[in-house]
C-alpha cells in the first residue's frame, strides 16, 4: 500500500513535470492521456487499487489550486515528506511533520518581512484587513504593518 502511494506520486509528479516542458498547446493533451493510461493499466495490472488512483488524482487536481507555481514546486518535496511520516509514524506522523511545516514557514523570511506576515506578527486589524477580507486599494490609506516602514502612510 505505501510503495503503491510513492509510486503513483512520483509518476504523476513526472507526468506534471512533462506537460511542463512540452509546448503548451500539446502539453494539456500528453498529461491527461498519460495520467488515464498510466492509471488504468496499473489498475488492470492490480499494482493499484482504483481508491489510490481516485484520491491520487485528487490530490494532484487540487495540487494546480495554487496560483504560484514556484510556490507549488517548493512544497512538493514536503508533500512527500509528509507521505513518508504518515506511513511510518501513521496520524501522529502526519501531525507532527504538518507541525514542523508551518513552524518552518513562521520562521521563513522574505527580504526581512516574515513569511505569514499577513497571518503573524500583525495587530488584529492589521491582519483581517489585509488577508481575509480585502478592502478597495483607494480606501486603504496605511501601509503593510509588516513592512515596517517608517512612515506609516501610503503615498496617493
Amino acid at each position: 500500500m505505501f510503495a503503491e502511494v510513492l509510486i503513483m506520486m512520483i509518476a504523476f509528479d513526472l507526468l506534471v513535470e512533462a506537460s511542463v516542458r512540452i509546448p503548451k498547446n500539446v502539453g494539456n493533451a500528453v498529461s491527461i492521456v498519460g495520467a488515464l493510461i498510466i492509471g488504468q493499466a496499473a489498475v488492470e495490472a492490480k499494482i493499484i487499487s482504483p481508491m489510490l488512483v481516485i484520491v491520487t488524482a485528487i490530490t494532484i487536481i487540487t495540487s494546480f489550486v495554487m496560483p504560484n507555481q514556484d510556490f507549488h514546486t517548493a512544497l512538493r518535496p514536503w508533500r512527500f515528506i509528509l507521505i513518508l511520516a504518515s506511513i511510518a509514524f501513521g496520524i501522529l506522523g502526519t501531525t507532527i511533520a504538518f507541525l514542523f511545516l508551518l513552524y518552518r514557514l513562521c520562521c521563513l523570511e522574505v527580504f526581512g518581512v516574515p513569511f505569514l506576515e499577513p497571518l503573524i506578527g500583525s495587530p488584529l486589524n492589521e491582519t483581517m484587513e489585509d488577508s481575509v477580507l480585502r478592502s478597495k486599494y483607494k480606501t486603504r490609506s496605511d501601509r503593510p504593518f509588516g513592512l515596517r516602514t517608517l512612515d506609516r502612510r501610503r503615498q496617493k
